[in-house]
């Protein structure tokens, strides 16, 4: 603690009394000094020996978190936790990369069931026509068979005439 007197040290180091070289202002000063010091000066000390306390308390703590570190340091499955953490980015890496594939392949699948689609339609109406033409042909069969053989020999000569 700072203890107060009422000496100062002049420009030559010798000491005097600062009530004698300053006056009654000066004089005032100093006796408010020490009774403001007076007043505080408990609290302070109150305050000093708490926070010795919370000091002491402190490390008493972090002794115990230091313990508690090695010991879990120690532990076999701390150690497995850590390894597995240590794989995170790893792992976020394939996952991004497992994902972008999956929006890849999930984009040809799309693009091939569009193609599919084109291709059915192409199906369908090639098997339509192909189906006409065949009942087509069928119907001009059977329109020829239907001819008696005496019209068809006239048909025929009609034509070449």
């Amino acid at each position: 603690m700072a203890d107060f007197t009422n000496e100062t040290t002049l420009k030559n180091g010798e000491h005097d009394d600062v009530a004698s070289v300053a006056g009654p202002q000066d004089n005032t000063a100093t006796k408010l000094s020490k009774g403001f010091f007076s007043s505080v000066s408990p609290t302070i000390l109150t305050l000093e020996t708490q926070l010795a306390e919370i000091a002491l308390a402190q490390q008493a703590i972090l002794d115990d978190l230091m313990k508690q570190g090695h010991v879990i340091n120690d532990d076999p499955e701390f150690i497995e936790v850590i390894e597995t953490m240590s794989q995170l980015p790893l792992y976020h890496t394939k996952l991004i990369t497992i994902r972008k594939e999956m929006m890849s392949i999930a984009d040809k699948t799309t693009r091939m069931k569009k193609r599919v689609q084109k291709l059915e339609t192409k199906r369908e109406k090639y098997d339509h026509r192909v189906a006409q033409e065949r009942e087509q042909e069928r119907q001009r069969e059977e329109s020829l068979r239907a001819l008696p053989v005496a019209e068809l020999t006239s048909n025929e000569k009609s034509t070449n005439d």
